[in-house]
């Protein structure tokens, strides 16, 4: 077996269990928005060559949502690609992106034909900042999500 390449060597970078604080801000479907608390555990699988992700957010102690992510690089495509499931019911998700400068970016579309667009970056080793937008069109975009994560035990 081949040893993993550099682009999915990339993806245990996010390698861990992280905590952190979050920001739902005001939106049609959560107009107080709410601040919440997140833990993500991660984890390399398939020889080094794919991300499993679960994640708890919690607002007050109760389980607001639960999600699963599995993170691939698509040789084919030349892109990395994300599926998510989550507890909130709708169908799996799919989104694509790669590094943009600092920031790893993945897109995609949700029911009711919305774009979703996350960015990530990692001011250092221990720090994950995470911005989710909503757009309509692909170009005006906005902010509906601010996340700020630690990474537990390094």
């Amino acid at each position: 077996m081949n040893e993993p390449n550099e682009k999915q060597l990339r993806l245990a970078e996010g390698v861990g269990t992280w905590l952190g604080e979050e920001l739902m801000l005001p939106s049609e479907h959560m107009p107080e928005g709410r601040m919440a608390t997140a833990r993500s555990e991660a984890n390399m699988c398939a020889g080094g060559r794919i991300r499993v992700s679960d994640y708890t957010q919690s607002v007050d102690g109760n389980v607001m949502m639960q999600g699963h992510a599995v993170t691939v690089w698509n040789p084919h495509e030349r892109c990395y690609v994300m599926y998510w499931f989550d507890s909130g019911g709708s169908p799996p998700t799919e989104f694509k992106g790669d590094y943009e400068g600092e920031f790893f970016v993945l897109k995609g579309s949700v029911p009711g034909g919305s774009l979703v667009r996350h960015r990530t970056r990692k001011p250092d080793a221990d720090t994950m900042i995470t911005v989710s937008e909503l757009s309509s069109d692909g170009e005006t975009w906005t902010r509906i999500f601010e996340g700020t994560y630690s990474r537990q035990g390094s």
